[in-house]
């Protein structure tokens, strides 16, 4: 395929309820991800033919050898659906990966499916002011106003507020 990476994976590896699958080929891995709702990116693992689906807010990893990896749709516009298109968009505009907030939690974190459900459960508090998702752990973390964003070298922790200003309809 025209658009797929060698030897590179989107991790966390498969979206909130999808399992693995096997697949006889490349092409049947990329159908897979454009016909489910909410999937951004596939990985192959062609040594064994599973087929692993992300969504939007994955990370590419290089150098996993024997991946293959790609869009829905290798041309502009197919595949996408609209929870993708808010979710990618909210990821550019209004979330940041690899940050924290220190103090972290003003509240109990809360393991919940996605960082759209940590959002919501942090727009659900009035005194949340922000959030932290782990997207490894699927932990949800919350602060008031009175915390200060830091950088930590991890992809997984993924930060924003309660309301994205500009919000997608």
């Amino acid at each position: 395929l025209s658009c797929a990476q060698q030897d590179v994976t989107w991790e966390p590896m498969d979206m909130d309820g999808m399992r693995f699958t096997i697949q006889p080929n490349i092409s049947a891995c990329q159908y897979r991800c454009r016909a489910t709702p909410g999937c951004a990116h596939y990985s192959y693992w062609s040594l064994a033919g599973n087929c692993h689906l992300q969504n939007s807010l994955s990370v590419p990893q290089p150098t996993r050898l024997f991946f293959v990896s790609g869009p829905p749709d290798c041309e502009d516009g197919r595949g996408s659906n609209i929870d993708t298109i808010k979710t990618m968009l909210q990821q550019t505009q209004c979330f940041r990966h690899g940050r924290t907030f220190e103090p972290l939690d003003s509240g109990m974190p809360l393991r919940v499916p996605s960082v759209l459900d940590c959002q919501s459960a942090c727009a659900a508090k009035p005194w949340c002011a922000n959030f932290e998702y782990n997207g490894f752990s699927q932990i949800c973390h919350f602060t008031d106003e009175n915390c200060t964003e830091v950088s930590i070298p991890t992809d997984y922790s993924i930060v924003g507020p309660a309301v994205c200003d500009g919000q997608v309809s």
